[in-house]
């Protein structure tokens, strides 16, 4: 990496994707080893929050941010969490991706575009529901999305895009976000719909990305196939996969207890159902409780099964005893 180029992949999660945040980063790095990642919190326990700040990767929550604040609200706000302490690139991640390949040389090639064509940002289109802007605002409440549209009709027949993996070059187009998803707070999607905004007014400012390599989501989930080890989608280098879609038959959403390797845990999971997707995630599932079972273990996220007795209070946080509860993995 070129030592001038500071870069740096940043998602964000509360307690909820806590173990899905730790599948990506394990993915991340596999695949971009030279490329530090960090996490902003969006709601995490005490002991998850110091999980990632023992590995260096915790960026904490600015004052007038809370932790109850909706995932949207944060989200858009990475211009706050981030402040001056990251200078330069800043690539957006959503914390149910996952990297599948390679794509180093790709995403250097990529900032090489924004910054020699100085555009804004760089954003795949949405794969599904795969709607125009038009039939997005048609489809869900946005009143405040749709006054904007109003003014600018001729946005209504451009792609929706999705803001799942987004390059930002400087902090420029993060204090828009900022500001543009503060303008249309409490409209479904709306830090996405900022983006949308602020991408179609400055159309020529905006690289836009090959989601069955950048963001291979919703209907592109089930073009994903693998030949010679590599995961394609629809004939393509697939380097990052998105665990969302319209369609419920795509992914499998488990919350639950769990055992690995003779610990125990509570935690979700949004899984892939596409084979090849499913072998990636759970590979790096293994991986990250392999690499990081004693820090787990020390700050009481994952528990011996041995320690565990039937009177105890199950650890899935139902409140009743084990006997009553999870017994079967006890």
């Amino acid at each position: 990496m070129n030592c001038e180029q500071r870069v740096r992949f940043v998602t964000g999660a509360n307690s909820r994707y806590f173990f899905m945040c730790g599948i990506l980063l394990e993915s991340l790095n596999e695949f971009f080893p030279e490329i530090p990642s960090f996490v902003m919190d969006f709601g995490f326990t005490d002991s998850e929050a110091q999980f990632f700040d023992t590995k260096k990767k915790l960026v904490r929550r600015p004052q007038g941010l809370k932790k109850d604040d909706h995932p949207y609200k944060l989200k858009s706000s990475m211009h706050s969490f981030l402040a001056e302490q990251f200078p330069g690139t800043s690539i957006w991640v959503d914390a149910d991706i996952i990297a599948v390949n390679t794509g180093q040389s790709e995403l250097f090639e990529i900032l090489g575009k924004l910054t020699h064509e100085q555009k804004l940002l760089a954003i795949a289109p949405d794969a599904g529901p795969n709607k125009t802007i038009g039939q997005f605002a048609r489809s869900y409440r946005i009143p405040k999305f749709n006054s904007v549209l109003e003014n600018h009709p001729e946005m209504k027949d451009s792609k929706y895009l999705n803001g799942g993996l987004v390059f930002f070059p400087d902090s420029k187009a993060l204090e828009d976000w900022a500001l543009t998803a503060s303008l249309l707070e409490g409209d479904v999607c709306w830090e996405q719909n900022a983006l949308n905004l602020i991408c179609h007014k400055n159309p020529n400012s905006v690289l836009m990305l090959d989601s069955r390599v950048w963001n291979a989501h919703a209907e592109l989930l089930k073009k994903v196939t693998i030949s010679d080890g590599i995961l394609r989608c629809d004939g393509q280098k697939c380097i990052f996969a998105h665990a969302t879609s319209s369609d419920a038959r795509d992914l499998e959403d488990i919350q639950t207890m769990f055992l690995e390797k003779g610990y125990v845990g509570a935690g979700y999971f949004r899984l892939f159902k596409n084979p090849h997707l499913r072998a990636a995630q759970e590979k790096y599932r293994s991986k990250f409780f392999s690499n990081n079972s004693s820090t787990l273990l020390e700050l009481k996220i994952l528990l011996k099964r041995s320690s565990i007795r039937r009177n105890d209070l199950c650890p899935c946080g139902s409140g009743k005893k084990v006997k009553h509860c999870h017994v079967s993995y006890f």
